[in-house]
């Protein structure tokens, strides 16, 4: 899988934002001060521009495989030689989509929900890190209850004390104790 930054791309975030942000502060369509809009919209620029680096991908997806452990996650391997900021290249792992696996039965369905919550609790509680663009896309899914990940733009660092409130959050919400959620 070979993907190319088309040049000016970065260019265009910075003048789609600035252009999102005048709107925004035009229209006054969100009751909060300019500032906040600004801080939003730098957060939102950042991110973006993170997306469209691809060595920032390729430290992603390298310290995903290196902390991934479960048998029942595929995360391609890259090949190195060919990677730059404006190119990535990787091994091609062939899953189906959802649609695909909607249809599958529902014990195949609940294997793959098993397999993603475990990797997902796997990277927030162990590890600090968390692929944080988890549409359908990003995703191919095997009968055996496995999945394939594809794109890691967005992965998050998280800090310990974060993963410690996630983690309260989480017992306080399977106790049904509202109070301290």
């Amino acid at each position: 899988i070979v993907k190319i930054r088309h040049r000016g791309v970065t260019d265009d975030i910075d003048s789609d934002i600035a252009m999102l942000g005048r709107m925004l502060k035009l229209s006054r369509v969100m009751p909060v001060d300019a500032k906040a809009i600004d801080e939003v919209l730098a957060e939102v620029a950042d991110r973006l521009r993170e997306e469209t680096d691809y060595r920032i991908e390729l430290a992603n997806l390298q310290a995903l495989r290196a902390c991934n452990d479960d048998p029942g996650v595929r995360l391609p391997e890259p090949v190195i030689d060919l990677c730059s900021d404006r190119c990535l290249v990787l091994e091609r792992v062939d899953a189906a989509s959802l649609e695909e696996a909607k249809t599958w039965p529902q014990s195949e369905r609940d294997r793959l929900g098993d397999t993603l919550m475990r990797w997902t609790f796997d990277q927030v509680f162990r590890h600090g890190v968390l692929h944080a663009d988890p549409h359908p896309g990003n995703f191919g899914f095997y009968r055996d209850g496995g999945i394939a990940v594809y794109d890691f733009g967005c992965v998050k660092r998280i800090a310990p004390e974060m993963a410690a409130q996630m983690r309260d959050f989480l017992r306080a919400a399977d106790r049904r104790d509202w109070s301290a959620i």
